[in-house]
């Protein structure tokens, strides 16, 4: 009996390779169903088993790691790849929650990233942390794979993963680098900016704002030839012509222009990064600011055109005091020049005239960062010294510490001789100033002397013994009169008064006075070869004379020898030698003074006629004398040379032009005094004595004189009775009432009376002055009878013309 036939239907799902879902129907028609099923689900678990074995040869055979998990989160697929990776065998992994390979910290992660693996459709890609076996953990790159599979009726999902640790950690390590890059970038102190080709900025950094004033967003997209002043952009084309065509480019300097307008100059290097075909692409540069550091080059060259200007000489050196500069004042103070100096101490500068604790106590002030100044006295190039005020002080570095020496000086040497010479002409003055007041007293006792001398000798027979005597004693008095004036006239309190001068009475009476004062080992001689007149002041010619015989003098004081004087007419140009080079032809009257004494080396020759140079000791001499012979011949178109070496003695010609014309000798002439008739004379003097000398000289000439002993009562005599007096002789110098200002109130009241003026000295009137009063005479004191007596009998001889002009 057959059986009926039943349907039976199965679905197997079948994962294969092709990952084919296979819908199997089948009906029984055998009723051997039972065991044809069995028969079947057995060979359906070896195809199983079969496919299985070979996903897993599959998996295995993948380049990656790979797992498989169910929707419950479960390891249900692994392959070597992934048993390697985590150290474990494929047994130890599958089954287990997927939670096992991941680390706690990375639980959250894992969880948010795998809700969606199971998504249709949908691919899920995540980072996270896995644990090996010996727990360590690495990062790990996780995606969904399209291996999926069902295990126990379950989906699963495949995830490929990958060990990124190295990848991480180069990451790491690169955004590290660039943040360090970053961070040196926008705050390395340097200005920094890329640019391309055409100078168009592309990227600066935060300096480049510091150092402008422009942000990043001014900046980019600009060109750098924005950043200069305008109209003077030509260097930055020219700069980018070189990047392109040389490349690099180091330390070129461009003139930028700050946000606020000012000036920014800076030094800008640049790499060069060009494209395949070698083309400019872009620069790199770096802009350091040198704008200080150009104006400290510009100051420090402003400080070196002063230096090299100033007038004092300046020194630079380094702590062992080795010379690295001078500049040209020092050429000119020392004499060395700079090549010859640097590299060396100033040792050379020594003179000898301080000694080694002088020069230690500078270097220790110094080397102790004071200031050191002083005096020095430095020996010239030359072999001469001068002397210098120094001032040395320490050059110190940003640190404070020492590192060279400045030492300015100052040529006092000039200084010094001025005030030498000022501090000697103050002398001079001040004996001039006593030479006047003594003249002043020594005249008016001269004038007595030679008043009652002359008297004397006209009361007495012009054949009595006592004559001789009487003419010796005016002749001294003359003398005397006329060594006042030469003291007056070398203080220069008196005018100089030139005529014609024969120079042989000079020599005479030169020599006559020197031979009283020299020593007998000096033999004195002259010879008057030629006699001559020059125009001078006969006090002038008394003065070259004393002042050359003296020095001549002086040279033999202490071996002695022989001074000689010699006059003579010369021609010019002749055959002659030590003719001076400024004197123009014509005939002059020589004089040779020439003595046998120590001589004199050529270098002080030439400077003997220096004022206020002498080699005398201190107190011996003014130096003067010979300056002032110099200026008296040079004053005349005169000239002088000298011959002199050492123990040879010394020769002086003195040249003066000859004046034609002859001086009558007047030695013997008698003349007669002018006698007066009757006139009233008001004398004023307060020296009592000239009072009487002057009665007794005018009264036996005709004269009726009245003697006042002052101004005020000569005033006041005047005022009582004008018209008794006809003429008035007065002092300057008296207590009261001066001469001058007697002669104004008596000139005030009656302008037409004839005073004289007498005078000792004095420095506030010349004849000039008295002139312009009215006053008719004016005599310097001494007074001689024939001076008084002329000067009446003119100022009288002029009024009765006057008042016959009048009349008439």
């Amino acid at each position: 009996m057959c059986t009926k036939p039943r349907s039976l239907q199965f679905s197997a799902l079948l994962t294969g390779i092709e990952r084919e879902i296979a819908h199997i129907l089948a009906a029984d028609t055998s009723a051997r169903l039972p065991a044809s099923l069995e028969n079947l689900l057995q060979q359906l678990r070896e195809w199983e088993l079969e496919m299985n074995n070979s996903r897993q040869s599959f998996l295995d055979a993948l380049p990656m790691a790979y797992m498989s998990l169910d929707q419950e989160g479960l390891i249900r697929e692994v392959n070597s790849p992934l048993c390697k990776m985590l150290g474990c065998a494929s047994e130890s992994l599958t089954s287990r929650p997927a939670t096992s390979i991941i680390p706690p910290e990375s639980l959250d992660s894992f969880y948010g990233n795998t809700r969606s693996l199971f998504l249709p459709g949908h691919i899920t890609e995540f980072e996270t942390k896995l644990v090996r076996s010996d727990g360590t953990r690495f990062f790990a790159e996780l995606r969904s794979a399209d291996l999926s599979c069902f295990k126990d009726g379950m989906s699963c999902r495949g995830l490929v993963i990958s060990d990124i640790n190295k990848r991480k950690r180069i990451a790491g390590l690169l955004q590290d680098s660039e943040e360090r890059f970053r961070l040196l970038y926008e705050q390395h102190p340097l200005a920094y900016l890329s640019m391309d080709e055409n100078g168009c900025i592309l990227e600066v950094n935060g300096a480049w704002s510091e150092l402008l004033a422009y942000s990043r967003h001014e900046t980019t997209g600009r060109n750098l030839a924005d950043f200069v002043e305008e109209g003077r952009d030509s260097g930055i084309w020219a700069l980018l012509r070189e990047m392109g065509s040389l490349g690099d480019i180091q330390g070129r300097e461009l003139e930028l222009r700050h946000k606020d307008g000012r000036s920014v100059f800076v030094s800008i290097s640049a790499k060069i990064v060009r494209r395949e075909n070698g083309s400019f692409r872009q620069a790199h540069c770096v802009l350091t600011d040198i704008t200080e550091r150009r104006s400290m080059e510009n100051e420090r060259k402003r400080m070196v055109a002063v230096i090299e200007q100033a007038v004092e000489g300046v020194m630079i050196t380094d702590l062992q005091g080795k010379i690295l500069h001078v500049n040209p004042a020092f050429e000119k103070m020392s004499g060395y020049p700079a090549s010859s100096v640097l590299g060396n101490t100033p040792q050379f500068l020594k003179s000898g005239f301080h000694g080694d604790l002088f020069y230690e106590k500078m270097w220790d002030t110094i080397l102790k960062g004071e200031v050191w100044q002083g005096r020095l006295v430095n020996k010239h190039k030359d072999g001469t010294n001068y002397e210098a005020d120094l001032t040395i002080s320490p050059i110190r570095d940003q640190a404070g510490d020492i590192v060279n020496f400045v030492a300015v000086s100052h040529d006092v040497t000039e200084q010094l001789r001025l005030e030498r010479h000022l501090r000697q002409s103050q002398k001079m003055e001040a004996i001039g100033t006593l030479a006047g007041g003594i003249a002043h007293d020594f005249n008016n006792i001269l004038m007595a002397l030679l008043g009652y001398a002359e008297m004397a000798k006209s009361a007495v027979s012009p054949d009595s013994v006592v004559q001789p005597y009487l003419a010796e004693i005016l002749t001294s008095g003359e003398r005397a009169r006329e060594l006042v004036r030469q003291i007056l006239t070398f203080s220069r309190q008196t005018e100089r008064g030139r005529h014609a001068v024969r120079v042989s009475l000079i020599i005479k009476e030169v020599l006559r006075l020197l031979r009283a004062t020299l020593p007998s080992t000096i033999k004195v001689s002259y010879s008057i070869r030629n006699d001559g007149l020059v125009h001078s002041d006969p006090t002038e010619i008394h003065q070259v004379l004393m002042n050359l015989c003296t020095n001549a003098a002086y040279a033999m004081r202490e071996k002695g020898g022989k001074l000689e004087v010699i006059l003579n007419e010369v021609v010019i140009p002749g055959a002659l030698a030590n003719v001076p080079s400024c004197l123009v032809p014509g005939t002059y009257m020589r004089l040779l003074v020439r003595d046998t004494g120590c001589g004199m080396e050529s270098a002080i020759v030439e400077r003997i006629f220096e004022p206020f140079f002498t080699t005398k000791q201190t107190g011996e001499g003014t130096g003067m004398g010979l300056s002032v012979v110099h200026g008296i011949i040079t004053d005349m178109n005169g000239g002088i040379s000298v011959e002199s070496s050492p123990g040879q003695g010394t020769s002086i010609w003195v040249f003066m032009p000859k004046l034609d014309g002859v001086i009558e000798d007047q030695k013997d002439v008698q003349t007669l005094l002018p006698k007066g008739s009757g006139q009233r004379i008001l004398y004023v003097d307060d020296e009592k004595i000239l009072g009487g000398m002057v009665e007794k000289i005018l009264t036996p000439l005709g004269y009726n004189v009245s003697v006042m002993a002052n101004g005020s009562d000569a005033l006041a005599a005047f005022l009582l009775a004008p018209d008794n007096f006809d003429a008035v002789i007065s002092d300057q110098t008296m207590p009261g009432l001066t001469g001058l200002q007697l002669a104004e109130e008596l000139l005030r009241r009656k302008p037409d009376l004839p005073i004289i003026l007498c005078t000792g000295y004095s420095e506030l009137i010349s004849k000039e002055k008295v002139m312009e009063l009215g006053i008719r005479e004016f005599f310097i004191k001494p007074v001689t009878s024939m001076d008084l007596a002329s000067a009446l009998a003119r100022i009288f001889k002029d009024s009765q013309g006057q008042a016959e002009n009048e009349s008439s």
